[in-house]
């Protein structure tokens, strides 16, 4: 399924953002953002973000998380990600 914004955003915005933004920046960035997201709906948000990748850019985003959330991540995302997203396609 074509997603015309994110390809923007990456052939734009991402590369922009790589020449202009530090390191640490980037990474406040982050923190910002994940702040907004309530705790016992992070494991959610992050199953949406893994979902639409191919194995080979799930296998590199999971590489990079914390080795304890690495263990959990059948507990922390995944079982949580599955039943939302069963309620959603599903109401079930």
């Amino acid at each position: 399924m074509a997603q015309p914004h994110l390809d923007d955003e990456e052939q734009k915005v991402v590369p922009l953002a790589a020449v202009t933004f530090t390191q640490q920046e980037w990474d406040e960035m982050g923190k910002h953002g994940v702040a907004w997201i309530p705790r016992n709906k992070r494991g959610v948000a992050f199953g949406m973000m893994l979902e639409p990748l191919d194995a080979a850019d799930r296998t590199y985003m999971l590489r990079h998380v914390p080795a304890p959330v690495r263990l959990l991540y059948p507990v922390l995302i995944g079982r949580p990600w599955k039943k939302y997203a069963a309620t959603l396609r599903f109401g079930t």
